[in-house]
């Protein structure tokens, strides 16, 4: 080890600071902006920690040992504080309730947010900072406060920073994995073991490290795969937790979410592109919340098509952990085949079962409608509006005897608002003016306003979404309010998808813009060996469809990208720019189709052993180079260690370690002349002790090849095969310079 005590110690931080930064620059990312300043802030901040640690221990008196570590647990705290962004006025005695609050109210939305946390709640990001802090904080006082006898527990400073590391590399994965880990790797090593290290042994622990690295980085990429070794989600899903499926209810009631959120598996799907996989749609406004209702009768069209081939596609679904009425599958379902159950016409795009509803191992095949239009056709859709969208134009209000209900117009329609008066009661043309003396009558202002300021009923889309989104907070425990969704966009401004997709298709009926409630799941994540989409409970989302003629029914999601499911949909704009690369991508897919496997893929009509057999090459070569490296690497530092002489001393401490590896330990105070008459070692132990007595500060050979392996044999004697497997272990072969 090291003998000089200050250069250990500027080793020990060197290291230390550069893993942190590392590892904090990861924790960093969890939040966008990213929070560079403040990682860097928290590292100097840890060395500062470390040298005040440092210098305690070693130049102040007990009393200031002992009050060192609580000093440092205070300037862990203030260091976080000051790294996130927290005033240090709520630091105060006084302003201890607020800072609570605060900081209460981040790791409640934690759960719920999407990482990396895009959003502006200034206290979730402050805890995401904090926490990185304070784990830097904890990890400098773990590596540098002295304990009994100046100890120091660099393990536990380490798997410290190694949680910095994997909590934001588990949530987003890294651009260059291998590489990221590798590196994690060199500087772990480098901060356990660079201070413990004479410098001959750091250039063969170097060596040895790095051909470790290139043989990872070689094999690395060659065992990961699309699956996991060991897949503990599923694991959890299927035997951990309860045997029966989970159910959903799709209805509206703005309370808090009451949706599974346990991450078990409810569908997997194939599809050529990914999409909202739809359950059902929420189609009337009962006054208070959207609910399933009136839907178009079976065999009337629930939508127009448009010539795109974009807009098709097959689907095969299988049912996981999910019970389910509803037949999943996405946009305007066409048809559904190969279902074990009864299919029948939901009416509205939907198709459900009879009695019995699907269950977990059931499959089918779904034929579906998804227009993916482009902001430039969105625009030129036009307003003329099939007669059977009428139904998607009304809303009851809550006040009035009997049922109330209003008709809106079209967008471009004269016509007056309608109301209807009981079932099958009378109608007038008074809607506008009770919709105006209604609990809605904010909302219908809104609705007009922005119907104004907007050009097309794309634009006014856009407004509305834009409209809901923006000042509001995800949530999933939004207070409980009589009129939810008029409370929502003017008092208390928080939700979750409930409230955001409920608020915007009333504004867009409102506006004269057909619309409705689309209920089911995000597309969820792609599983690539087996080229289809995993869904799980927390991809449980509610959305908006908007009518366009001649596009049909198109999907908007007004819900912020911080909520639990794990997908977005595009903005239209963005259809617009990638819909060229498409239609190429399909033109050469269909080229490809009407060629010969040959022609098309000539790996393929090689068939699947040749296909093994060059991964098997490529896993051979690979090997065989790392190996070639590893050896290559020991061989040089070997070689360059042995150029110098070594010390009497280095060869009496390689004595001492040999026979404590071999249970020959001498008693305390046994001499080399001793231990001579003990072992008769065949000249070994005499060569040393002359050299020792003859020259003890200056070099020597040492000790013979042929007296190591009498040794070596006398530390085996009466063993053994065991103490002879020992003894070449205690005492390994050394050549010898010269």
């Amino acid at each position: 080890m090291i003998r000089d005590g200050t250069s250990a110690d500027v080793a020990r931080i060197v290291t230390w600071s550069v893993l942190a930064l590392f590892c904090g620059l990861h924790w960093a990312g969890q939040v966008r902006p990213v929070a560079v300043v403040a990682a860097v802030a928290a590292v100097l901040g840890g060395v500062v920690l470390a040298v005040s640690l440092l210098a305690a221990h070693r130049h102040g008196g007990a009393r200031v040992r002992r009050v060192s570590l609580p000093a440092a647990a205070l300037a862990v705290v203030l260091l976080g504080a000051v790294c996130s962004g927290i005033e240090l006025r709520l630091l105060l005695p006084d302003r201890w309730g607020e800072l609570v609050s605060g900081v209460g109210q981040g790791l409640d939305s934690l759960p719920d947010v999407r990482i990396p946390y895009p959003g502006t709640d200034e206290w979730v990001r402050a805890v995401i900072v904090l926490g990185g802090a304070l784990i830097v904080g904890a990890s400098a006082v773990a590596a540098f406060a002295g304990r009994r006898g100046g100890a120091r527990a660099p393990v536990v400073s380490a798997a410290l920073l190694g949680v910095l590391y994997a909590v934001p590399v588990v949530e987003e994965p890294p651009s260059s994995p291998f590489l990221s880990g590798a590196l994690l790797a060199v500087l772990l090593v480098a901060f356990l073991w660079a201070d413990r290290l004479r410098l001959g042994q750091l250039r063969i622990a170097g060596g040895l490290a790095g051909a470790g690295v290139l043989l990872a980085l070689a094999v690395s990429p060659q065992i990961d795969r699309a699956e996991p070794l060991i897949d503990y989600e599923q694991i959890v899903a299927d035997n951990l937790q309860s045997a029966s499926s989970t159910e959903f209810d799709w209805s509206h009631d703005y309370g808090p979410l009451e949706w599974p959120r346990d991450g078990r598996e409810v569908l997997r799907v194939k599809a050529r592109r990914s999409a909202y996989w739809k359950a059902t749609v929420l189609s009337d406004f009962d006054g208070t919340a959207w609910v399933q209702g009136r839907r178009n009768p079976p065999g009337v069209p629930d939508t127009e098509f448009t010539p795109d081939r974009r807009a098709r596609d097959r689907l095969e679904v299988v049912v996981r952990n999910l019970e389910s009425s509803d037949y999943i599958a996405a946009g305007t379902t066409v048809a559904v085949r190969d279902s074990p159950r009864l299919v029948r016409d939901g009416g509205s795009g939907t198709f459900r079962t009879g009695s019995r509803p699907l269950r977990k191992g059931d499959s089918y095949r779904a034929e579906v409608y998804v227009p993916r239009p482009g902001s430039s056709r969105l625009r030129e859709a036009g307003t003329d509006y099939p007669a059977t969208m009428q139904p998607y134009m009304t809303m009851r209000l809550p006040e009035g005897r009997g049922r109330l209900e209003v008709l809106f117009p079209f967008w471009d329609d004269d016509a007056p608002t309608y109301a209807f008066y009981g079932q099958g009661g009378f109608t007038d043309e008074r809607g506008e003016e009770l919709v105006g003396v209604s609990p809605y009558a904010r909302v219908y202002a809104l609705a007009r306003r922005l119907r104004a300021e907007s050009t097309d009923p794309y634009d006014f889309a856009r407004r509305v979404r834009a409209r809901v989104q923006r000042g509001a907070t995800y949530t999933e425990s939004p207070a409980p309010r009589r009129h939810p969704l008029d409370a929502f966009l003017f008092d208390t401004r928080e939700g979750y998808c409930q409230q955001f997709s409920g608020a915007m298709t009333l504004l867009l009926r409102m506006g004269g813009v057909p619309a409705r409630v689309a209920a089911g799941f995000t597309s969820g994540t792609y599983d690539e060996k087996r080229e289809e989409w995993v869904v799980r409970d927390v991809d449980a989302h509610a959305w908006v469809e908007a009518y366009f003629p001649g596009e049909g029914w198109v999907a908007f999601d007004p819900t912020p990208e911080v909520a639990p499911p794990r997908s977005q949909l595009p903005d239209p704009q963005e259809e617009d720019e990638t819909a060229a690369d498409e239609e190429e991508a399909s033109d050469a897919e269909a080229e490809d189709a009407a060629q010969t496997p040959d022609e098309a893929d000539p790996a393929a009509a090689a068939g699947d052993d040749a296909g093994s057999g060059g991964h098997g090459t490529s896993w051979a070569l690979l090997l065989a180079l790392a190996a070639a490296i590893a050896c290559l690497a020991v061989l040089v530092v070997g070689r360059r260690a042995r150029r110098g002489v070594r010390t009497v001393e280095a060869e009496v401490e390689e004595l001492r370690r040999a026979l404590r590896r071999a249970g020959r330990e001498p008693a305390p105070g046994a001499t080399l002349s001793e231990l001579e008459r003990e072992l008769g070692d065949g000249g070994y132990l005499a060569a040393l002790r002359a050299a020792r007595y003859a020259a003890p500060e200056g070099a020597m050979p040492g000790p013979t090849a042929a007296q190591r392996r009498a040794l070596r044999r006398a530390l085996a004697a009466g063993g053994g095969l065991r103490a002879r497997v020992r003894s070449w272990w205690a005492l390994p072969p050394r050549a010898r310079a010269g």
